[in-house]
């Protein structure tokens, strides 16, 4: 331990004003005091001599038994662990859709790890789409901003120029998430992928119901896609569709 005796009247610290004088010669060495143990391993006092600074350092360490410390990993730890390896082995299948004149096709097929987090529950944007199987919803999803070029208003108020301004494109591409799980290849030529226009916003929460039972009077029919025939897609589809469900 060093000590160094300091003094409000002695030389300044050079280059440092925040600190305290120091009683020395800045041009000399530090005169220094060391404190050492004493014979009989006790620790000194602190420098005010309230405490000492530590306990005796023990010359046996005990090792017996219920010294021991349980290394397993906590329950917290491998539920983590658990749904970690789960959500590895979730994965979806992302179908690429062109719609044109009123008619879908189906341009792309995916495989995407990992799982679906998309709300099921509610729908928000100008389309939705369906899928269903065997009378059963298995997917369902929103459509945010397709379909149509929105202008931004004129900020000088020419007529018939104010506000936004929609212009419908003739055709447009989106994407439709199905999960794995409600899949197989046997299955694929059963599926129905049907699309609405929402015409009015839906604020009710979705129920079990089909979209065209819940929602009559707001949403519409627009097309839907019978069937998902694999030998129609390119071959890297059909290697993503198989390696999906092998």
């Amino acid at each position: 331990m060093v000590i160094l005796n300091q003094n409000n009247n002695a030389f300044p610290l050079s280059g440092h004003p925040r600190l305290s004088n120091i009683d020395v010669d800045p041009t000399r060495p530090l005169e220094r005091m060391i404190i050492r143990m004493t014979p009989d391993d006790t620790p000194p006092t602190s420098i005010r001599g309230e405490k000492k600074l530590m306990d005796p350092f023990p010359e046996k360490i005990d090792r017996s038994e219920d010294t021991k410390f349980d290394y397993s990993q906590p329950t917290e730890y491998n539920e983590i662990e658990r749904k970690a390896s789960r959500e590895k082995d979730e994965a979806y299948l992302r179908l690429s859709l062109h719609v044109e004149k009123g008619k879908m096709s189906l341009n792309q097929a995916r495989k995407v790890d990992g799982p679906l987090l998309i709300e099921e529950d509610r729908i928000d944007g100008d389309l939705a789409y369906e899928v269903i199987l065997s009378s059963k919803r298995i997917a369902l999803g929103s459509i945010m901003d397709v379909g149509v070029i929105r202008s931004y208003p004129n900020p000088y108020g020419v007529p018939d120029q104010e506000g936004h301004f929609f212009v419908e494109l003739p055709s447009y591409q989106f994407d439709v998430r199905i999960p794995a799980k409600d899949l197989s290849i046997s299955l694929l030529p059963q599926v129905e992928i049907i699309l609405y226009e929402v015409k009015s916003p839906i604020n009710n929460i979705i129920s079990a119901k089909s979209l065209a039972d819940q929602f009559r009077n707001e949403i519409r029919e627009v097309t839907r896609l019978k069937g998902i025939n694999i030998q129609a897609l390119s071959k890297q589809s059909q290697t993503e569709i198989y390696n999906l469900f092998r």
